[in-house]
């Protein structure tokens, strides 16, 4: 199969914009917002609350991947 993106360009871009330290931070954010406007829904799904999540959560950096936008621009 034929990659159409120099791979090692792309590695270079996620590592230089810090994509990885921005989702995690938006990930927590979300979990923060989940909690604080459904708690009853977020200990359900999770069986825990919020502190213990983001206490014991491992974010896993294995990879970056993303999707063409098939929106027309005007």
């Amino acid at each position: 199969m034929n990659i159409p993106i120099d791979v090692n360009a792309f590695e270079n871009f996620v590592a230089e914009n810090h994509l990885f330290v921005k989702t995690e931070k938006n990930m927590v954010k979300c979990l923060k917002n989940w909690y604080k406007n459904d708690k009853e829904q977020f200990l359900e799904d999770l069986w825990t609350d919020i502190d213990t999540v983001l206490s014991t959560y491992t974010f896993e950096k294995d990879g970056v991947s993303f999707s063409k936008c098939l929106a027309r621009r005007k």
